[in-house]
């Protein structure tokens, strides 16, 4: 039985780690509002940026960012994760739904002879995965602050690739955001660009195209890869925030409920130590009549 002075201990520890948890839960709140309002505003603009597009260019589909390779010779994979725990199975889940990936991806790759690499943005799922595939590259520098221009640069690179048939096809592993308690592993191909067929088009009358048609057709291409890509880097974001949030509340609270549990027994130790003191006093007063 744990004595009086350890379940001190012990519920002064939980009550410094609940201090912690609820600190890292609000400051999650704080990034999940912020970045998520973000998400929602790129999802827009995503969203009608496709839309133009659809209302110039819908019958032109063989531009070279939408085109697939007829020969795949190389997969870039491209995983996103987060770069610190503490988030319940937010990077568990990520990491499970690559491995399930990769598996079919190599199986399908062993038979054509297909190179797969793979690039991690988050350290987690590059301390998973790295071993395995030792020249993957790690990309978490601007994870810690998200900004449309810093994963531009990223995409552009992999946009280059292709086009130079350095690379044929790059998918994104991802979370989904679907709200504070659900984040869906995803598997999305971002190169050939996949353009979502379920838009209405924008009604244009009397309208000049400039520099020219070619020219605006690329622009708006280009411009629908980046602002995909900087949604997935969002949704991984609010989704890590989300999870922690959730995963410090549950903390919290299992942190109470344990408070609760020693301090209960602490009771209960106390009152037996003031019994058993009245009993030996009892007994001495007795003892001397």
């Amino acid at each position: 039985m744990a004595t009086l002075k350890d379940l001190n201990l012990r519920i002064n520890s939980l009550g410094n780690t609940k201090k912690v948890t609820l600190a890292m839960k609000m400051i999650a709140a704080s990034k999940l509002s912020k970045n998520q309002s973000n998400m929602a505003q790129s999802n827009q603009y995503l969203k009608e940026l496709t839309s133009v597009f659809h209302s110039f260019f819908n019958e032109e589909k063989n531009h070279p960012l939408l085109t697939e390779k007829t020969k795949i010779k190389k997969i870039k994979i491209l995983l996103f994760t987060s770069n610190r725990g503490l988030c319940g199975g937010f990077n568990a889940n990520v990491i499970k739904k690559a491995i399930q990936f990769l598996k079919e991806k190599e199986e399908d790759a062993t038979q054509k002879k297909v190179t797969i690499e793979v690039d991690f943005f988050g350290k987690k799922g590059a301390d998973f995965l790295s071993k395995k595939f030792p020249n993957g590259k790690l990309n978490f520098s601007c994870m810690k602050e998200i900004d449309y221009e810093g994963t531009k640069q990223f995409i552009q690179q992999y946009i280059s690739d292709f086009q130079k048939d350095e690379v044929d096809e790059v998918y994104v592993l991802y979370n989904q955001f679907q709200n504070v308690l659900t984040q869906t592993p995803t598997v999305k191909k971002i190169l050939p660009f996949e353009v979502e067929e379920n838009f209405q088009k924008k009604n244009f009358n009397n309208f000049l195209l400039e520099p020219n048609k070619k020219s605006l057709e690329n622009e708006l291409i280009e411009s629908m890869i980046y602002f995909q890509f900087y949604s997935f880097f969002l949704h991984s974001i609010v989704g890590e925030n989300a999870a922690r949030m959730a995963a410090m509340d549950q903390s919290s609270k299992n942190a109470n409920d344990l408070i609760d549990k020693y301090t209960l027994e602490r009771n209960r130790v106390r009152q037996a130590s003031i019994t058993t003191e009245l009993l030996e006093i009892i007994a001495g007063a007795e003892s001397l009549k």
